[in-house]
């Protein structure tokens, strides 16, 4: 991958990706207030979420890993208002999510959160530059061309634009679906186990645009299994187990010294 650009550009306003006004905010992203997920009832009942409390700092990169099935991408889901909650509150800046009808989400998602999901969901039947641009064509949005090239340059697609999704490798179907999530300029981005699906050599260039992504000061929330890139990389970092936020904390210092049993273990099977 071609080298990222730089943090600052030459008039000094803020990153590629990243506006000098948000990169200089502080505050709170995204977050989550007592959040539990039930699914079903009786028998069948599954609580996915326990009374959950998380915040998503501005410009911080935070990780969240933790055993399948501990609710990682549930609680990414509701974050984005792509499921609801059973009870508790949900905030995205300063809009409440929780209660916001479809219109409300649909406007909400297109203009401040963009979701990478594990599987690349890009239609067969279009380009690699249609794919990219569908969601601006859905929302009767005009691309900025500009714009435009500069995400297509930063996840290195400009000699694949004119391919399809079958003539494309995992790793280049991925890129072209955090290039359609970044083309909305999305304030948060929210990255659900992404490389899951990819062959292990075609991880790293994936990550490496997410690095990039996170040295710029993109808001970024990743569920992750890749331990060594959310220690390399991350600066927050949260680990789930049945439905509850177990442990926190900067990435070195809690894989250095896990606080709790559950974590120990769980480390010691993965690392």
């Amino acid at each position: 991958m071609r080298p990222g650009p730089t943090v600052s550009d030459d008039n000094g306003e803020g990153s590629v990706f990243v506006d000098a006004a948000t990169q200089s905010a502080t505050g709170i992203a995204a977050r989550a207030i007592d959040v539990w997920k039930v699914y079903g009832s009786g028998e069948a009942q599954v609580v996915a979420l326990r009374g959950v409390d998380v915040e998503l700092e501005r410009s911080r990169y935070t990780a969240i890993m933790g055993p399948s099935g501990s609710g990682k991408s549930t609680l990414m889901h509701c974050l984005a208002g792509l499921d609801t909650v059973s009870r508790g509150e949900v905030y995205i800046a300063d809009v409440k999510v929780t209660g916001l009808n479809d219109a409300g989400l649909t406007t909400l998602r297109r203009e401040k959160v963009g979701f990478v999901f594990q599987q690349f969901n890009l239609l067969p039947t279009l380009s690699a530059e249609e794919n990219i641009l569908l969601p601006l064509a859905i929302a009767g949005r005009k691309p900025d061309q500009g714009w435009f090239d500069t995400v297509v340059d930063a996840v290195n697609l400009r000699d694949r634009l004119s391919h399809r999704p079958a003539q494309l490798s995992g790793g280049q179907q991925q890129r072209v679906a955090i290039a359609r999530a970044l083309a909305m300029r999305p304030t948060l981005m929210l990255f659900d186990e992404v490389t899951s699906a990819l062959d292990p050599e075609l991880v790293g260039e994936v990550l490496d645009v997410m690095r990039q992504l996170a040295e710029e000061g993109m808001t970024m929330m990743v569920v992750t299994h890749e331990m060594g890139f959310a220690r390399e990389v991350g600066t927050w970092l949260i680990f789930t187990d049945g439905g509850m936020v177990v442990e926190r904390g900067n990435p070195t210092e809690v894989f250095a010294n896990p606080q709790t049993e559950r974590l120990q273990q769980f480390l010691a099977k993965v690392l």
